[in-house]
């Protein structure tokens, strides 16, 4: 998982409507076409937690999980933000 899969999970994560693509992608600096195009990644991610993003045309799209794999993903998405986090390489001068 990239770290664009987990901010776009962690987004899902927060927003239980339907939104339009457009919202995601604004909020992670992406063109819609792009996120539109993380959308399959992330569904092969989300079938492992029993979850599907599910789009209704002319509304948006939402994360659709039932409870237990909604914690269960929203623990594993803030883990693996945590390692990406901490594997950033730095500038600091020794």
């Amino acid at each position: 998982m990239n770290s664009r899969q987990i901010a776009f999970l962690r987004l899902l994560l927060e927003h239980e409507e339907y939104l339009p693509v457009g919202f995601y992608a604004g909020r992670m600096d992406v063109s819609d076409k792009t996120l539109r195009r993380m959308i399959h990644g992330v569904n092969e991610i989300l079938a492992s937690y029993n979850g599907v993003i599910e789009s209704r045309p002319g509304t948006g799209i939402r994360l659709e999980i039932n409870e237990e794999e909604r914690e269960r993903l929203m623990n594993s998405a803030y883990m693996l933000s945590l390692i990406h986090i901490l594997t950033l390489p730095t500038n600091r001068e020794v």
